[in-house]
Order: structure tokens, then sequence, then C-alpha cells
């Protein structure tokens, strides 16, 4: 099945898009069981990239992996929103879930 994929969106380093990454690894990464993997596009430096997936607004994450691919914009900050758009639980460091869930 493989590892989750996002591709994080920005247009510059903004302080939008710096707060969409540190959202990211705050409400996304502590709730996948293992690895995934991230690659973050300035649509200013590739603007190519930006039409072929039709960004329309920045900062944007996109799911890849696991289909099917889910968009979401913003700067990730409404946890609840996002948790639930992306169908995500916590985990514990060692990949099991929390005692009250398990």
């Amino acid at each position: 099945m493989g590892d989750p994929s996002f591709t994080l969106y920005v247009a510059g380093g903004t302080e939008l898009a710096a707060r969409a990454l540190a959202n990211f690894d705050r409400t996304i990464r502590p709730r996948i069981a293992g690895s995934c993997a991230l690659t973050i596009i300035d649509i200013r430096k590739e603007p190519r990239k930006a039409r072929e997936h039709r960004v329309v607004a920045t900062p944007m994450l996109v799911r890849n992996h696991p289909l099917p691919v889910i968009k979401i914009l913003g700067d990730l900050s409404q946890e609840d929103v996002i948790v639930a758009q992306l169908g995500l639980r916590r985990f514990e460091t060692d990949g099991s879930l929390p005692k009250e869930i398990s």
C-alpha cells in the first residue's frame, strides 16, 4: 500500500506558508503510523507545476496517496476539520493507538 504522500503548494516563503508547514508537522505527522512523504512546491519558482496540478490558491495541501486525492486550502490551522477530511487518528510514537482508543 505504501506510505502516505503529500504535496504542499506555497507561494514563496510567506508567513502563511510557514504556518501551513508548522501545522502539518503539528497536526498531520503525529497521526500517521510510520513515515510519510511531503514535497513542498513553491509555485513562484515552478509555475508550470501549479498549472499542471490546477493549484488555484496557496497554501494548498494535496494528499496524493492513498487514494482518493484530497485537496485542502489554507494554513491547516483548523485541526478538527483537517483530521476529519483526511480521516486521521493519533498514534503513539511506537505506532500503536492511544490506550483510550485501542
